[in-house]
């Protein structure tokens, strides 16, 4: 009868054993799945931050990249609207200087439309100017003659005032004036400013786009002037 409940209990003992090492299997591998499926979560949060960041990244260097790009661009057509300006200031130093300001004075003359005109221009410019006021209106005269039903009256006068002078290397910041003149009438309550600062400026705000074209060619559609259609440009 001993034997028999000794035989019992080691039998209940051995089962109790294996049982417990078959939970202590299970909660083992439960542990490693549910670890295993942690650390697996942990990484996708990582690597979608470490994505999201590598984009960040990516976009501030392409920000950067391109502003110092534009930044270059815009830097080269200061360089060649400044370029072109040292050419326009040769422009008084040549012998049509005086047919140029002859055309400005005529063309401001018709713009404003006014009998008492007043022109202003540099001091330098004074001689050149006094010799083409009787020119200007002799020419606006004929043309009003030829393209109005009624011609004006136009009664020219040279300013006692004067324009800035012309460019000076030494002082580039200061205020400075290429040639031309300004017209003024009403007692300067109107005015036209046919300075070659002035009609540089207009050019190149209208050129502007086609400059771009031709020193920046990108995949862009561009307009043809010269037939009034679309080409695709070179990168």
């Amino acid at each position: 009868m001993c034997r028999f409940i000794q035989q019992e209990a080691e039998e209940k003992a051995t089962e109790i054993r294996q049982k417990t090492e078959n939970d202590r299997q299970k909660e083992m591998q439960l542990l490693v799945v549910n670890g295993k499926q942690e650390i697996k979560k942990k990484y996708e949060t990582l690597r979608k931050d470490l994505t999201v960041q590598k984009r960040i990244v990516h976009a501030q260097a392409s920000a950067e990249q391109m502003k110092s790009k534009m930044h270059g661009r815009q830097k080269l057509l200061k360089d060649l609207l400044k370029d072109v300006k040292d050419q326009l200031s040769t422009l008084s130093s040549d012998e049509g200087y005086g047919d140029l300001i002859v055309k400005l004075i005529v063309q401001a003359c018709i713009k404003l439309q006014e009998t008492y005109v007043t022109i202003i221009c540099r001091e330098c410019d004074k001689d050149v100017v006094a010799k083409a006021l009787p020119l200007a209106h002799e020419e606006f005269i004929d043309f009003m003659t030829k393209n109005a039903k009624i011609v004006p009256d136009l009664k020219l006068a040279l300013s006692k005032g004067f324009l800035p002078p012309p460019p000076d290397p030494d002082r580039p910041a200061a205020l400075s004036c290429v040639g031309g003149i300004v017209a003024s009438a009403m007692r300067g309550r109107i005015k036209c400013d046919n300075t070659l600062d002035s009609r540089l400026e207009q050019a190149f705000d209208g050129l502007q786009p086609v400059v771009r074209v031709q020193l920046f060619p990108s995949k862009v559609y561009q307009r043809r002037a010269d037939f009034g259609q679309y080409t695709m440009g070179e990168h």
